[in-house]
């Protein structure tokens, strides 16, 4: 008994926690994509500390680039479907209605209304919007753990920063060969 409720009180601890240690991995993960960039500029001469500030407003600012491509982008396609949503579901029921073992499918594309679709797609995504916030801060903590382990290497006993450097030092000493 004592056995089972050790291992339901992991259990839950581990369903607490398991977003925390999820930011830490990614944390490490992202870490691990910079400090071969910070290596990098190191070894041309660069203090640790600039390579850094180097590196992250630069991985900043391609981020901010990307999303200002795409995002426009993406919301002229999204605007772009929604206006040939109708046209799309009639030719659909149309080509459903050539084959006859489809014909009751296409009664039901035509009876689908669009806008009602529509409109529920978009109740969903509100509602669902503090978890897309929750993933973007989850996100943005995971960038500064990795931030905050790359400036502060010298302090951190971790063994995945210990790691990722020895894995780091010996790519470098092959690639040198």
């Amino acid at each position: 008994m004592l056995l089972a409720g050790v291992a339901l009180a992991l259990f839950v601890t581990l369903v607490v926690l398991w977003p925390i240690l999820i930011t830490v991995v990614v944390g490490l993960m992202i870490l691990g994509m910079l400090a071969p960039a910070v290596a990098w500029l190191e070894a041309k001469g660069l203090r640790r500390g600039w390579a850094i500030a180097a590196v992250v407003p630069g991985i900043g600012v391609s981020t901010a680039s990307t999303l200002l491509v795409l995002v426009p982008r993406l919301a002229a396609q999204i605007s772009e479907m929604m206006s040939h949503l109708p046209d799309a579901q009639r030719a659909l029921a149309e080509k459903l209605d050539t084959f006859p073992a489809l014909a009751p499918l296409s009664d039901a594309v035509r009876g689908a209304r669009s806008s009602a679709l529509l409109a529920s797609a978009g109740k969903a995504l509100f509602a669902h919007s503090a978890a897309i916030a929750e993933v973007i801060a989850y996100g943005v903590s995971a960038f500064f753990i990795a931030l905050y382990l790359m400036i502060d290497r010298d302090r951190m006993p971790g063994v995945a920063v210990q790691i990722a450097e020895t894995q780091l030092a010996a790519d470098e000493r092959t690639k040198s060969d």
